[in-house]
């Protein structure tokens, strides 16, 4: 859902102040990226140290890998 918009700021600023964001249509199973950004009903896809930090009711679910 963002990966179009920040590639786009980040292509068109002058200024770079933020990263592109790595955009993956397979989940992995390992802890590879620090947030996942899935549908909802999808958790059990990803590994299980990922935790929900964000609801978006109306396009899904922010993952969060808990940092042990």
């Amino acid at each position: 859902v963002f990966h179009p918009t920040t590639r786009f700021y980040y292509e068109n600023t002058p200024y770079h102040f933020t990263e592109t964001l790595n955009y993956e249509k397979e989940y992995r199973d390992d802890v590879y990226y620090d947030y996942y950004y899935i549908n909802p009903g999808e958790e059990k896809r990803i590994n299980s140290r990922y935790r929900v930090e964000k609801e978006f009711l109306w396009s899904g679910v922010l993952m969060v890998r808990d940092s042990l």
